[in-house]
């Protein structure tokens, strides 16, 4: 709920939304609107009448005009026109000044706008009430609105001011399926986690993994759920936002992230989220009650969260060494009075960025609050070249090995000469090209979405005879195929299985590269279909990869369905070989001769493909 103050004076006219069921008010008058209901141009109010009654008689008994006086008074509800109201601003009774949102705000309030240096405000009801704005729905465009388009968010806000805007549980209408129409006992039976956070006696916050009837429980006692929801749902609005923001390749799945997720919080009455802040940029709708959100810049670019109230004591003494590892601001709020407040009501959506101190409160009301949090945190180009690296690195048996120290100085010896081969040999010769190959980029490809949820790119790349490949170092050919393995010569090439006397189903092979992380996901996973009859020769050459000293390694696979052979070529040395399909057949088969139609010592006739 908020108040409203009228404007002028109004009078119920006959109108689509119903004169009978319209206001009548005063100029002045305050009307205290449900964000719950009413629509755009119209808000759903209610006013306070006093009671009306007959005026007094002679005669009557000091008790019966006590009655009179006693009458409860009347509640009025029905719709305002909100071009005839504005936002009320209660006053300082100890100045009669009104009170602020903690900065000095910019804007024009009357037409639903406040600009500050932390934050952007509007309030669609009284920002151009005749437009009406979009239902929110997966990608950006929605939830920036009403700007003119994304671009001018990524250009004005993202990463450097917070950005709100208020709306109405109308603009909600494309998202309630997708969470069990806002009923908080239905969602637990759907989500995928469930996380209860509760106060400790000290006031600290403490938080727990639970079942569903140990959280229904919780959440009956007061307690704040935090719930993930299934790959299906989570995918359906964080990879449009993650594409709309240009994240492209780094919001690839990368240690058991999809460059974000979905957070759900609910609870049934007040909760106090206390002052922290997080290392994803967050977009938050709040579906049903309202928070007050406090909120000031912290830390530029943070690597991770910070919560200073954290029960966990070790947890937060953790964080709090990686973060003073790249920073000198302080790791707690100190001054107050630079934060900025907003109250979100239903169809809200507001962006604060990472890194910036927020409290959050949940205002006690009957229907309790829910929201949730598109949390997007792609990968880094930090990600990007030290996954890479350690996967590139596993193939050298020296950084392998598992470490014994016979003396201190033999230690440092021996890490040193490994440092050296590492930056003058292992590392020599690899380029932004190896790191970023073509097929790593995902912008304007056809995306393909499957059953099991995950998601796919189509490639689109035709492969003839004639095309010509360069090595990758960085990237691993893998059998995924469950079946056994055709055995590999020992010497010599392997030996071609004829088509006709195999098995005609393809065996699917992956092409990875970015595995090097704590859960070892690779970053980009290429499938490649190849004809049984051809996996005993991938399979010789995917081998080759384990012997650095190898100085030809090229991988040829070819699709069953199609009559295009799709060439992968890989090295475990970071050489700038090209070489065509042609000569990578004549290698498998031992054919001597070179392909009538290709010509070793020719330059490439096109870009060459990863």
């Amino acid at each position: 709920m908020y108040v409203v103050e009228a404007k002028y004076d109004y009078q119920p006219v006959a109108s689509t939304t119903g004169g009978d069921w319209q206001l009548s008010f005063a100029k002045g008058q305050l009307i205290v609107i449900d964000p719950q209901k009413g629509n755009w141009g119209w808000l759903w109010g209610s006013i306070l009448v006093p009671p009306a009654c007959d005026s007094e008689t002679e005669g009557d008994s000091d008790t019966t005009q006590q009655q009179r006086h006693q009458l409860p008074a009347q509640v009025l509800e029905g719709y305002v026109p909100a071009n005839y109201v504005r936002k009320h601003t209660p006053q300082d009774p100890q100045t009669d000044v009104p009170q602020t949102t903690g900065c000095r705000d910019e804007g024009d309030a009357d037409k639903g706008v406040i600009d500050s240096v932390l934050a952007t405000v509007y309030d669609l009801q009284f920002h151009q009430p005749e437009r009406i704005p979009p239902i929110l729905s997966p990608g950006l465009d929605s939830l920036v609105w009403p700007l003119s388009s994304p671009a001018e968010f990524l250009e004005k806000y993202y990463e450097k001011k917070a950005f709100c805007v208020l709306g109405a549980a109308s603009r909600l209408a494309a998202i309630t399926a997708d969470f069990a129409q806002l009923d908080v006992l239905t969602l637990l039976t759907e989500v995928s986690e469930i996380v209860v956070w509760q106060k400790t006696c000290e006031g600290a916050m403490q938080h727990f993994y639970a079942p569903i009837n140990v959280a229904e429980h919780c959440y009956n006692s007061g307690c704040t759920l935090y719930m993930t929801p299934s790959s299906v749902v989570n995918n359906k609005y964080i990879l449009p936002l993650c594409r709309d923001i240009g994240f492209d390749f780094g919001a690839l799945p990368r240690g058991g992230t999809e460059g974000g997720d979905i957070e759900i919080f609910a609870c049934k009455g007040a909760h106090t989220t206390p002052w922290h802040f997080d290392g994803q940029d967050n977009f938050t709708l709040q579906l049903s009650g309202t928070k007050e959100w406090s909120f000031m810049p912290g830390v530029e670019m943070p690597m991770t969260n910070c919560q200073p109230t954290l029960h966990y004591r070790t947890k937060f003494y953790e964080t709090t060494s990686v973060h003073q590892a790249y920073t000198s601001a302080p790791l707690s709020p100190t001054d107050f009075s630079k934060a900025q407040t907003v109250v979100l009501r239903p169809g809200s959506v507001l962006y604060v960025p990472a890194g910036w101190w927020h409290k959050v409160t949940a205002q006690s009301d009957t229907v309790g609050s829910l929201s949730i949090n598109f949390s997007v945190h792609p990968a880094t180009w930090l990600d990007l070249m030290t996954q890479n690296l350690v996967q590139y690195l596993w193939r050298y048996p020296h950084w392998r090995r598992k470490i014994v120290v016979k003396s201190p100085a033999e230690a440092r010896q021996h890490f040193t000469n490994l440092f050296h081969e590492l930056t003058t040999n292992e590392l020599s010769g690899l380029s932004g090209e190896d790191f970023m190959p073509e097929s790593l980029f995902v912008d304007g490809r056809e995306e393909i979405f499957k059953a099991d949820s995950s998601n796919t790119y189509n490639l689109d790349v035709e492969i003839t005879i004639n095309s010509r490949f360069r090595r990758n170092p960085l990237v691993v050919l893998t059998n995924t195929n469950t079946t056994a393995h055709h055995p590999l010569p020992v010497n010599g090439r392997p030996k071609i299985i004829p088509a006709e006397v195999d098995d005609t189903t393809p065996v699917l092979y992956h092409v990875t590269m970015g595995a090097g992380n704590s859960d070892l996901k690779p970053m980009m996973a290429v499938g490649i279909e190849v004809p049984r009859h051809l996996t005993p020769a991938v399979d010789y050459i995917s081998q080759l990869l384990l012997h650095p000293s190898s100085t030809t390694t090229t991988t040829t696979t070819t699709t069953a369905t199609t009559t295009t052979t799709t060439t992968t070529t890989v090295s475990s040395t970071p050489t700038q070989k090209v070489v065509s399909a042609g000569e990578l057949m004549s290698l498998l088969l031992g054919d001597t001769q070179q392909h009538p139609q290709q010509q070793p010592q020719q330059q490439p006739q096109q870009q060459p493909q990863q």
